[in-house]
């Protein structure tokens, strides 16, 4: 996760890691922790290599599985960040963050 960040901030894109990383997150997204989740969701989104496969049938399901387990707001900020940026739009994911952030929204900064 932190190499593809690294890569990402930085616009740094290397086709053949990017692929290989997106081939076993296909099968083993689950095994990732939230943080891990939200890094490599910005990384793709970053290097404009995220699309719906990606980021609904992938990461979607992983993510709503774990969303108590994100650091609230931060993570789940960046998440919706990252399909917005990503221009694909999962509605129940979309209201399942919601859900969790309505009770957060005093945490938040204007950032």
């Amino acid at each position: 996760a932190s190499i593809l960040w690294a890569f990402a901030n930085l616009n740094f894109t290397h086709g053949a890691l990017f692929s290989a990383v997106r081939e076993v997150l296909s099968q083993q997204a689950e095994t990732c922790s939230p943080r891990e989740l939200v890094q490599i969701a910005w990384a793709f989104s970053r290097v404009k290599k995220a699309d719906e496969e990606l980021l609904s049938h992938i990461f979607s399901p992983v993510v709503r599985e774990k969303l108590l387990e994100f650091d609230v707001p931060r993570d789940l900020c960046t998440l919706a960040f990252t399909f917005s940026n990503a221009r694909v739009m999962d509605e129940g994911l979309f209201n399942d963050i919601a859900h969790v952030l309505s009770s957060k929204v005093k945490l938040m900064n204007a950032h």
